[in-house]
């Protein structure tokens, strides 16, 4: 009698556990559109922030780098038919993995802004790397931007306490960003100018 309740238990328990994933899988198909929709409109937000000269979100296809030395892609910005600027969009690796960000640089090469578009860095510890006082400190700062433990200089960052490896994360990929706009994008800028710019 007690082996057939064990019996009948794992057989529900199993059905239970074969109902719940399909469940979940249904779920996620229909909601996926919906996942992806919501990613793309933070994305093309996110580009208007961090170069906001570009006028009525103009910008340059993506260009897709294939996640070269972190670099995803790159966009670059206009105003009336004029590059004004570029985006880049990077991944790395923070204390934990997928710091994803987006930078907007000046064709002088200094950074416009910046915004951490996703991380799973550790709640309390990682959370500043959303917030607009630590966008603000890279504005104006070009490629070799340095980590400092003390008081911060020209073209350095303070680390912030308790979060080392995602402060450091954070420079390496601005540092990234600002290499690729500097090495890739200026030096062929004239190909990303519309039919109609100069």
């Amino acid at each position: 009698m007690k082996e057939i309740n064990i019996a009948k238990s794992g057989i529900v328990l199993f059905l239970v556990s074969i109902i719940t994933v399909f469940v979940i899988a249904g779920v996620n198909y229909f909601a996926r559109p919906q996942i992806i929709a919501a990613a793309a409109a933070a994305r093309v937000a996110a580009l208007g922030q961090v170069l906001p000269d570009v006028v009525d979100s103009s910008f340059s296809q993506e260009v897709i780098t294939g996640q070269n030395n972190g670099v995803i892609a790159h966009f670059v910005g206009f105003a009336y038919g004029e590059p004004v600027g570029v985006v880049v969009e990077i991944n790395i690796p923070g204390f934990n993995p997928d710091l994803n960000m987006v930078v907007g640089i000046g064709l002088d090469g200094a950074v416009v802004g910046m915004e951490v578009i996703g991380h799973r860095e550790t709640p309390g510890f990682g959370d500043f790397l959303t917030e607009e006082w630590f966008s603000a400190l890279f504005r104006g700062m070009t490629y070799g931007i340095e980590v400092t433990r003390s008081q911060p200089g020209s073209n350095q960052i303070q680390v912030v306490s308790r979060a080392t490896v995602s402060t450091e994360a954070a420079v390496s990929g601005m540092n990234m960003a600002l290499a690729h706009v500097r090495d890739v994008v200026l030096p062929n800028i004239s190909q990303y100018v519309p039919e109609g710019g100069n």
